[in-house]
């Protein structure tokens, strides 16, 4: 868990969640993180509540690099797209 603010989280690393057992065995909001792309957005967006997306938003997609708004601008339209999907099933 992390608390942020006067909120309190459920924290998990992409390398190790694959299915919604997290989601659903707490009321938390989950939020996941760590190598979170383009290629993988769609598969985690019905697991989690919120993303923690850092490294693909810079340059080569490493940290300490330059925000390079292409590499932002592609994830947000492919994310805008798969949430607009996922609601679409729901």
């Amino acid at each position: 868990m992390l608390k942020i603010g006067l909120n309190i989280i459920l924290f998990i690393t992409s390398n190790s969640f694959g299915n919604d057992e997290e989601k659903n065995a707490t009321k938390l909001p989950v939020l996941i993180g760590s190598d979170m792309n383009p290629d993988n957005i769609a598969d985690y967006l019905p697991l989690a509540d919120r993303f923690f997306v850092g490294s693909y938003f810079r340059k080569d997609g490493k940290f300490l690099e330059k925000l390079e708004p292409g590499r932002l601008n592609k994830f947000m339209e492919l994310f805008q797209s798969a949430r607009g999907l996922f609601r679409n099933k729901i």
